[in-house]
């Protein structure tokens, strides 16, 4: 029977019908040679771990003398020159041959985008996650993490969709034990009482450097969800270099899963490199926080850009640090938060309206300005077109300059929150 191989992890399993088994993995090739690492099994029991040079005879030759003196033919029956050129022969063939190419016409495509956390998280997808240090968006991806893990579900939330599944926090800026109490205490504030499956791993070389080791875990675990803390010393280069940059987002497309990649603000605002984190990434995330009068944190997640993801409204939430040890996640309108600023002028527009239920309409667009601290002619078109869809819906009436909002309407309009 012809050998079967299998991907795996990092590299591939190949068996033969006579008990022998060999993982290749770490698998490294240039214009001249391609190398990797080599754990062979005979009945389940392990004989011998080799690197190997499979596109060269004397490295071919040399691990056949290994094997050979190991379990001689006489001995065992096994042909160790004609498994040997299998092994190079699959692995070199497979691992060359990368994806396979597939006819459009033959892709079976889905009734929607599937998501792990519904408008946060693609499925299968990488998101980005940016914001200043200290405002809370570590806390904010452990909260992610445990909702994962567990497939918490919570009107109260008012989040959609969980799709439940292994977690791998990869940690770059701190250490296990204050990963482990965050997310112990995200669990008590949630009224989680099983133990964490959430996989953790402290990391201090560069993500693309480990995807081997990253990719192992990823089988070995059945890893859904990954969280990246953080792009700048998971590049290990200048986030404004592309190449370390696209390496590290290239790795992560090999994995292939669900990722959630954090990152921090340069001077102008902006995810540290910007123009490449945010093209690789299907969905980008901007956390805004600010310290409460209680000692917590009002935080704010704002959604700058997509591919095929439709625009997200703002998220806002508080974060309470309890004297118990308890972390709880409440929803909090952005409105009432220090990030209101943020907020288009077409949403201010409705929140505005709706909260006050009848104002003037210079008494409007005077808070409106207030709140984008910017001058009242410059946000009057905007302020405009919002007061002529709320008219048009029937949520609000217009007279004498006096808007009245429509009691029996509770719900906003379905604004555009493009921002």
């Amino acid at each position: 029977m012809e050998p079967v191989i299998k991907r795996r992890g990092s590299g591939y399993k190949i068996s033969w019908d006579n008990g022998v088994d060999i993982y290749a993995s770490r698998i490294r090739e240039n214009p001249e040679r391609l190398k990797c690492e080599v754990a062979i099994f005979m009945s389940g029991q392990p004989l011998t771990r080799s690197s190997p040079v499979l596109t060269s005879e004397s490295g071919k030759d040399s691990l056949i003398r290994k094997l050979n003196r190991r379990r001689p033919f006489d001995d065992y029956s096994v042909n160790w020159d004609v498994l040997v050129e299998e092994l190079a022969a699959l692995v070199v063939d497979t691992h060359r041959s990368g994806e396979p190419e597939i006819g459009l016409s033959d892709v079976r495509i889905g009734n929607g985008l599937m998501w792990r956390i519904e408008g946060v998280l693609p499925e299968n997808q990488p998101s980005l996650l940016y914001g200043d240090g200290g405002n809370g968006k570590s806390m904010y991806a452990i909260f992610l993490s445990v909702l994962v893990d567990s497939g918490y579900l919570n009107t109260e939330l008012n989040l959609g969709l969980i799709t439940q599944g292994s977690v791998l926090y990869l940690d770059y800026e701190t250490d296990q034990e204050e990963i482990a109490k965050r997310v112990h205490a995200v669990q008590k504030g949630l009224g989680i009482e099983n133990k964490t499956g959430i996989i953790y791993r402290r990391c201090s070389q560069p993500f693309a450097s480990e995807l081997d080791r990253i990719l192992d875990i990823v089988d070995q675990k059945k890893i859904d969800f990954i969280v990246v803390d953080s792009l700048g010393l998971a590049t290990g280069g200048s986030l404004e270099d592309a190449e370390t940059t696209l390496a590290f987002f290239g790795a992560l497309r090999q994995i292939g899963r669900t990722s959630l990649v954090i990152s921090h603000t340069n001077k102008s605002g902006q995810p540290f490199g910007s123009v490449y984190a945010t093209n690789a990434s299907r969905m980008v995330l901007e956390a805004s926080g600010s310290k409460n009068e209680d000692g917590g944190i009002d935080l704010s997640i704002f959604h700058r850009k997509s591919n095929n993801v439709p625009a997200q409204a703002p998220m806002g939430w508080h974060i309470a640090f309890e004297d118990d040890g308890e972390i709880l996640f409440e929803r909090k309108d952005v409105f009432d938060t220090a990030s209101a600023g943020k907020l288009t002028a077409s949403t201010l527009v409705a929140t505005i309206v709706q909260r006050s239920g009848k104002l003037q309409k210079q008494d409007l667009i005077s808070e409106v300005s207030r709140i984008l601290d910017k001058k009242p002619d410059t946000i009057i078109p905007a302020c405009n077109t919002a007061l002529s869809r709320m008219k048009k819906a029937g949520r609000i009436t217009i007279t004498d300059n006096e808007i009245l909002f429509n009691q029996e309407s509770k719900e906003l309009l379905d604004l555009d929150y493009k921002i």
